[in-house]
C-alpha cells in the first residue's frame, strides 16, 4: 500500500499536517500526562499508545507515526529486540527512547538498535520537543 507524500526536510509543521507520535509505555499515568504535555504542542498530535510491545506493533502500524517515544524497563534486556522490530515494522519513524534509567548499557543498547535519541525523563521537556522535530525533520526514510 502506497503511503501518502510527507512533507521534506524544513518544512513546517501545524495542526494541518502535525507529527504523528506513538508512545510505548506501560504507566498509564505517565501516558496521559505525555499526551496532555504534547497536545498542547502545536504541530505535534499522539495518534496512539499502548503498554507493550506486541500491541504497539499491532496498533502503530495503523496510525503510521513518525515518531516513537518508547521508555523500557530497568530490567528490560530487551531495548535492542525491541528497537529492531519497531524499525522493521515502521522504517520509516524515528525512534526516542525516553526513560528515567539512563544507564550506559541501556544507551549503548538502544542507540546500537537504532534508536534516533536517547533522552532521560529528568530532561528539560523541550529536549523531548526538540528530538521529535528533529525526528521528523530527518523523516524521508523509505517507508514513511
Amino acid at each position: 500500500m502506497a503511503l501518502p507524500p510527507q512533507p521534506g526536510p524544513g518544512s513546517m509543521r501545524d495542526s494541518t499536517n502535525p507529527i504523528r507520535v506513538f508512545v510505548l509505555n506501560d504507566n498509564k499515568i505517565f501516558v496521559e500526562s505525555l499526551k496532555h504535555f504534547l497536545g498542547d504542542e502545536p504541530g505535534i498530535r499522539i495518534v496512539g499508545s499502548a503498554a507493550g510491545l506486541p500491541e504497539a506493533l499491532a496498533a502503530a502500524e495503523h496510525a503510521r507515526p513518525e515518531i516513537v517515544v518508547i521508555d523500557p524497563e530497568p530490567h528490560d534486556q530487551m531495548i535492542g529486540q525491541a528497537i529492531r522490530e519497531l524499525r522493521s515494522a515502521l522504517p520509516g519513524a524515528g525512534i526516542i527512547v525516553l526513560t528515567l534509567h539512563h544507564d550506559e548499557p541501556t544507551r549503548t543498547a538502544a542507540m546500537a538498535a537504532g534508536a534516533d535519541a536517547f533522552i532521560g525523563k529528568w530532561s528539560a521537556s523541550e529536549e523531548l520537543i526538540d528530538a521529535i522535530r528533529a525526528g521528523a525533520e530527518r523523516g524521508s526514510r523509505p517507508g514513511l
